[in-house]
């Protein structure tokens, strides 16, 4: 006489067809909530605090210019404006600009910024939908360019600062 499982209900075979078929709702689930309990996503503000430290090391090439200098801004994803304040030292500055491309690489100039020598330069600017991904993901850098250093003294990567909150 063979067998069948239905006659043992609480066979092996029955729990583990039981737990394979439980186990996707428990890690689907598990999932969505682990999802929804990080507050330091950037995606779930609606102003993002931009930082870059501005350096002759980050430049592609590296030079050894002693210049320093900093980038900081508030950015409001329902708007698209970057409102910016960019402080520099040690630097005579021919051109400031922000160029388009992923980290360690160079890229295009995306935007001019400004061709002031004075500290600190302001400015606003309002960014496309493309322009916005671009910055969220830290594709966009800041380059300070001098006589000295035509092609680049000063770089730095725009991030999102997670530490600090925005208000």
């Amino acid at each position: 006489m063979r067998y069948k499982h239905e006659d043992y209900p609480n066979s092996t075979f029955m729990k583990r067809k039981s737990f394979l078929l439980l186990l996707p709702a428990f890690l689907v689930g598990t999932l969505t909530f682990t999802a929804c309990e990080n507050d330091n996503d950037p995606d779930l503000r609606d102003t993002l605090n931009i930082v870059s430290t501005l350096s002759g090391r980050d430049v592609l090439p590296p030079n050894a210019s002693s210049a320093t200098g900093r980038f900081e801004g508030q950015y409001n994803k329902t708007t698209r404006v970057l409102t910016y304040t960019i402080t520099h030292q040690g630097v005579t500055p021919t051109y400031i600009n922000l160029h388009r491309a992923v980290q360690g690489t160079n890229g295009p100039v995306e935007i001019p910024l400004s061709s002031s020598a004075t500290s600190p330069v302001t400015g606003t600017l309002t960014l496309t939908p493309a322009q916005e991904n671009d910055l969220i993901f830290s594709n966009y850098y800041v380059l300070i360019g001098s006589k000295t250093y035509p092609d680049g003294e000063l770089r730095g990567t725009l991030q999102i600062d997670r530490a600090t909150p925005t208000q």
